[in-house]
């Protein structure tokens, strides 16, 4: 182990304190926090263009529902990795504005230096923040009704058919297709289609019931799912115009192809 490694390693054993009174546990360059809902992690993150002599690194903070982790068969006793989590950012974000985006140790002064700086950071405005989202409610406060993030839609979905929230799932399954079931994120949607399906048979059987309609109604003020329907054209009848000056019938060119852009 070089210096700069021992170093960046002393930096967390000087942290430790300020998370461990906070209820955090260590595991390797990660501190976590659970609640009944949800996992919290902080991750020290080593950069891998640090220099020769040097240890550069990034301070990540990461939420995310047990019940979403228990969704992707993921073990909810044990904390996520980082990066898996549905709310993800730097610790910094939490911060005041001048606060560094990354961190840098290179002897001991700036390894003194850079954890009495982290600890004001991570104790007075990391953590704090941390807590007050460690219930699903708090977490999700923030994403509205139909979130407009991909993974965040996504994830109001795995919630909202573990509650049997029918209407709900629906307006979130209908804004999933509607909003990412093109391009590339089509099979994504799909899948996760799928997999809600697979895990929630009896809820889901409930969404893709028909909604009655009244006059005037749209797809998406009924909360349908959307659906992919395939029109088979043969031409014939609808080809043709009566042309007066030949006095007959006549296919001067295809049609159809307006008449269905029109739909």
């Amino acid at each position: 182990m070089g210096d700069a490694d021992r170093i960046f390693k002393w930096v967390l054993s000087e942290l430790r304190p300020v998370f461990t009174d906070a209820g955090f546990r260590r595991a390797s360059q990660n501190f976590a926090l659970q609640s009944s809902e949800c996992w919290a992690v902080i991750n020290f993150q080593k950069s891998h263009w640090s220099g020769p002599d040097e240890k550069t690194f990034y301070v990540n903070v990461a939420i995310t529902p047990k019940r979403l982790m228990a969704f992707h068969d993921q073990p909810t006793d044990k904390p996520p990795i980082y990066y898996t989590c549905i709310w993800v950012c730097r610790a910094e974000q939490l911060g005041p504005p001048e606060s560094p985006s990354q961190w840098t140790v290179r002897d001991e002064q700036s390894a003194k230096q850079t954890a009495d700086q982290l600890a004001i950071l991570l104790r007075d405005w990391v953590i704090p923040a941390v807590k007050l989202k460690m219930s699903e409610s708090t977490l999700t406060a923030s994403w509205g009704s139909i979130p407009k993030d991909y993974r965040q839609l996504k994830a109001k979905s795995v919630l909202l058919a573990s509650d049997g929230a029918v209407a709900g799932l629906r307006e979130s399954t209908f804004a999933l297709f509607e909003r990412f079931g093109k391009g590339g994120t089509d099979e994504g949607v799909r899948a996760h289609y799928d997999q809600l399906r697979a895990k929630f048979p009896d809820v889901m059987r409930l969404v893709q019931e028909p909604v009655a309609s009244t006059p005037g109604d749209d797809l998406a003020s009924n909360n349908c799912l959307m659906r992919t329907i395939y029109v088979v054209t043969t031409g014939g009848t609808i080809e043709k115009r009566y042309s007066e000056s030949a006095g007959a019938v006549l296919n001067e060119g295809s049609k159809i192809g307006q008449y269905l852009e029109r739909l």
